[in-house]
């Protein structure tokens, strides 16, 4: 998919946001939208939504969806119809892993995600580990999910995981040092048929 257009919710004016003005600013063919709030009565009005090319970011909005039922209601929709019907692509940036737990009322949201990116956290990583064992993705030796994050997230600096349960992928994938500021190559630790092997030689090496 080819975004035409982007809307990004947020709460604090980051680098991100300038950043992605600024480059946003001078790309004709992509329109965007820039909101400290999310409209709680027609969304898709309001916004405007292009169907199939339509990125939407909500960042840091846990206390606002977690209090606000509309809300809640709209990022629901969005992430259980919208996604599928006007093929949005839709981010949820929180900086809690309360979402994990069943009781939360956004677990919903993440039982419809296809990516999970993690980053290093100096709260709730305990907690973390338990969640974690709730996805069955085969990883290469003895590793787990949890085990992968300990190493190569919570002892690095500025890392993230990321956890690929798209249903499009043929399995479940796991990669590490995907920023474009990382040196090195993709790190890859998803189990890999035969066949798969020979492409993802040059991705494990470092």
């Amino acid at each position: 998919m080819k975004p035409t257009k982007l809307v990004w919710f947020y709460q604090e004016e980051c680098d991100a946001v300038i950043k992605t003005k600024k480059f946003l600013s001078t790309e004709k063919d992509i329109k965007s939208l820039f909101l400290r709030k999310m409209p709680e009565e027609d969304f898709i009005e309001q916004v405007g939504i292009d169907k199939n090319s339509t990125v939407i970011i909500v960042d840091d909005f846990a206390p606002q969806t977690g209090s606000n039922e509309k809300l809640r209601e709209i990022l629901l929709v969005m992430s259980q119809i919208w996604v599928h019907h006007y093929g949005i692509i839709l981010m949820y940036s929180t900086q809690s892993f309360e979402m994990f737990l069943k009781s939360s009322k956004l677990n919903p949201m993440l039982n419809n995600s296809t990516h999970l990116i993690l980053f290093k956290t100096s709260h709730e990583a305990r907690s973390l580990r338990r969640y974690l064992k709730n996805y069955l993705i085969p990883v290469k030796g003895d590793a787990s999910l949890w085990t992968l994050f300990e190493k190569h997230v919570q002892s690095q600096q500025y890392q993230c995981m990321v956890i690929c349960i798209s249903t499009h992928m043929k399995r479940p994938t796991v990669f590490t040092n995907v920023m474009m500021s990382q040196p090195g190559p993709v790190l890859s630790f998803h189990q890999s048929s035969e066949s798969e092997l020979s492409d993802e030689g040059e991705v494990d090496a470092k």
